[in-house]
């Protein structure tokens, strides 16, 4: 007598390996078949090695920024930034024209809005509260950057100084102190581990204490100080400057003396200023500026940079974000542009126009698993990969 065996009858191991040779539309029709088969297509197993090709690539540590998503969704919603499906979507409307900037911590997203930070929740579905949550005001003139990062604000202003907020329970701050030593405006800051770093357009970079109201190290440079990175790996840090009088506009310091480590290129053109650097991981940097390129830099081979990609419009690079994966996104000093790369390419994946063509400078982006948020002169938009309807 001859006995049928279908494929729930299968072991699980067995399944899985089956699983792994279809495709996504295999997959989709599999789980029509029955309840126990969606169940089982719904599974994280049966999406992790689709999901180490996506431009979105999600370790087990990065699945927990996201609970509530099985690896199926977040493989969805990965295809959506990688086939350019999308909806903008206007946050907020600026009265005046301002050079925000903005950074995304934890499930809020905070902004600069003149001589203040405004902290707006957000909703579920990407979208932002309508009135802010929290607002902190302390400096006279405009901020010109700020990082929100280890329960503190550290804010640099055109009034030349640094104000400090540390985040309480609840929508709440408290005011912690100002750090005064700069001639000029604060172009950029970053914070770790008790320690404040700043860059001014008075050519210099100091390191603060975030508990005392002293520098701890200080050093004059060629030319302004544009931006400024911590590495939270190693001891060291990262200065980028507008590249006036010094051609080499990236140099690496000692965090414990002072000392100059290394510089990252050279025979940069006059004028190729480094507007935004990150650190990536101990050893990999990332940097954009007026040149128009954005480049990765290993720090362990100071000749040449690893990788480059060109904005082939011409644009000057304002700021960028990785996912620490394949994505690294930028914006443009024209026309509202933001790209998406992928590192296993040589050329721009995605081009979007925020807001409109006639839009101009995206002077801050970030981005999580669904939504780019991007600042503008005259309003906060964001792109919102969710959806591909």
């Amino acid at each position: 007598m001859m006995t049928t065996c279908s494929l729930l009858d299968l072991n699980k191991d067995v399944l899985f390996l089956l699983a792994s040779y279809l495709s996504i539309k295999d997959l989709g029709r599999l789980s029509q078949v029955c309840r126990q088969l969606r169940l089982f297509c719904n599974q994280d197993a049966v999406w992790r090695n689709d999901n180490k090709k996506r431009l979105l690539a999600t370790s087990s540590k990065g699945k927990g920024k996201y609970p509530k998503l099985n690896l199926k969704e977040i493989c969805r919603i990965s295809r959506n930034w990688e086939n350019g499906l999308m909806k903008d979507v206007q946050l907020i409307k600026l009265k005046t024209q301002l050079l925000p900037h903005l950074q995304l911590y934890k499930d809020q997203l905070y902004v600069s809005h003149g001589e203040s930070v405004h902290c707006y929740r957000i909703k579920n579905n990407g979208n932002i509260s309508k009135n802010p949550v929290l607002v902190c005001s302390k400096h006279v003139h405009d901020i010109c950057q700020f990082v929100v990062k280890d329960g503190h604000i550290v804010t640099g202003a055109r009034d030349h100084q640094i104000n400090i907020w540390k985040l309480t329970r609840g929508p709440n701050v408290q005011f912690v102190r100002t750090l005064s030593g700069h001639s000029l405006k604060v172009n950029c800051v970053d914070t770790h581990d008790g320690m404040v770093l700043s860059g001014s357009a008075d050519k210099s970079w100091r390191l603060w204490s975030l508990e005392h109201d002293r520098c701890l190290l200080e050093s004059e440079m060629s030319d302004r100080v544009l931006s400024v990175a911590i590495n939270p790996w190693n001891k060291n840090i990262i200065t980028g400057t507008s590249c006036i009088n010094d051609h080499k506009p990236l140099d690496i310091w000692n965090i414990e003396n002072g000392k100059h480590m290394l510089t990252l290129g050279s025979n940069f053109k006059m004028g190729a200023g480094i507007l935004d650097v990150q650190y990536e991981d101990a050893n990999t940097v990332l940097s954009c500026g007026y040149d128009t390129y954005l480049r990765i830099w290993d720090t362990r081979s100071s000749r040449s940079c690893v990788r480059e990609y060109e904005e082939v419009d011409d644009n000057a690079l304002y700021c960028l974000q990785s996912n620490g994966g394949y994505l690294i996104a930028t914006g443009s000093n024209r026309f509202g542009v933001v790209r998406l790369w992928d590192k296993r390419m040589t050329e721009c994946l995605s081009k979007f126009y925020i807001g409109n063509k006639k839009s101009g400078s995206v002077y801050s982006l970030q981005f999580n698993l669904t939504n780019i948020y991007a600042s503008l002169s005259h309003s906060i938009q964001t792109l919102d990969f969710s959806d591909s309807r």
